[in-house]
């Protein structure tokens, strides 16, 4: 008699035991941390100061530009030129950032932000480069991003509205590699509005 008890028991418990199982909640992976966060960085040419006079009199703090691109703020508006929260340059084919880990670390992605206001003749850089180092002597290319979107050339201005128009992530995709100094290399768009020629706005750069 007690043999035929147990059976309905025993199933009980079981079934008890895998609902309790089922109904834990599955947690979502930590993000990898960002090794930039907080760290120094030099770059190849000078910020441009042209457009401060916006944010002066809009009464707002001008960028630190030594800690803007790696403070962990982003910039929520696609005009990166009148933004405290962001580094701009213009006039060069080229420009580096050089960041400094402090130590060798792993990198799994390198990422920056740029935007791009086309019908004020403001482009997207075309091409991206991520270089890693760790005696900031000899450098190995990690990875590299292409503005597929947008054409170098544009030979007729009229069809500046279909360039794009925003913000864009830039990105090495995913790699697997390590380093103490990252080295990115932005190629700008030699075309567009004069005061924008060469132009380029960093928001944040994230390892």
């Amino acid at each position: 008699m007690m043999k035929k008890c147990m059976a309905p028991v025993w199933l009980a418990l079981v079934t008890a035991v895998v609902l309790a199982i089922s109904t834990v909640p599955v947690l979502a992976a930590d993000p990898e941390p960002n090794v930039a966060l907080g760290k120094p960085y030099t770059f190849s040419s000078a910020p441009t100061k042209t457009w401060y006079g916006n944010l002066e009199k809009a009464g707002q703090p001008l960028p630190d530009a030594s800690r803007v691109l790696t403070d962990g703020e982003f910039c929520k508006s696609n005009s990166f030129w009148s933004s405290n929260k962001t580094l701009n340059f213009r006039g060069t084919s080229h420009c580096d950032i050089l960041v400094d880990l402090g130590e060798v670390q792993p990198l799994s992605e390198v990422h920056t932000h740029h935007s791009a206001r086309p019908m004020a003749g403001i482009r997207l850089p075309y091409r991206e480069e991520y270089f890693v180092s760790d005696d900031n002597k000899r450098f190995v290319k990690a990875g590299e991003f292409i503005n597929s979107h947008d054409p170098r050339i544009l030979n007729d201005p009229n069809e500046r509205g279909a360039l794009f128009k925003g913000i864009m992530k830039f990105t090495s995709g995913p790699i697997r590699t390590k380093g103490r100094y990252l080295l990115v290399r932005t190629h700008t768009a030699q075309q567009g509005f004069v005061g924008f020629r060469g132009y380029v706005g960093y928001d944040e750069i994230v390892a």
